[in-house]
């Protein structure tokens, strides 16, 4: 993958974490139609985060980006207890943002994703 898409991923990458921290932190959470569950919610954005972060970090061990991950979500949770937010934290929440980001590496890496990137960045595509 050519130096050009990696930065372009990051920047999504970054844009995504940022959403994501901002919905986690709004005195209440937003209302969407179809109303779905907080846990699946939680599920979409850490997967949504596992990709992005496996596209914008191809080297990276599936270990490492799920630690990053985890740890975004344990200061998402952290952020939470705050009783200015009324917000509640979960550890339920965090267990699904790492089951989340995990299943994704492993569906991505079983779908040999990044073995693909890391040769199109040999390549300089």
């Amino acid at each position: 993958m050519g130096a050009s898409r990696i930065v372009l991923w990051r920047a999504l990458l970054a844009i995504a974490a940022v959403t994501a921290c901002v919905m986690a932190f709004l005195p209440e959470a937003p209302h969407l139609p179809g109303e779905p569950s907080d846990a699946l919610l939680h599920a979409l954005a850490f997967g949504v985060l596992a990709l992005l972060s496996r596209m914008a970090f191809p080297a990276a061990a599936a270990r490492s980006i799920t630690a990053c991950l985890a740890a975004l979500g344990l200061g998402i949770e952290g952020v939470q207890l705050l009783p200015v937010l009324g917000r509640d934290a979960s550890l339920v929440d965090w267990a699904i943002d790492i089951a989340a980001s995990a299943f994704v590496l492993l569906a991505l890496s079983s779908f040999g994703l990044r073995k693909a990137s890391r040769d199109l960045d040999a390549r300089g595509a």
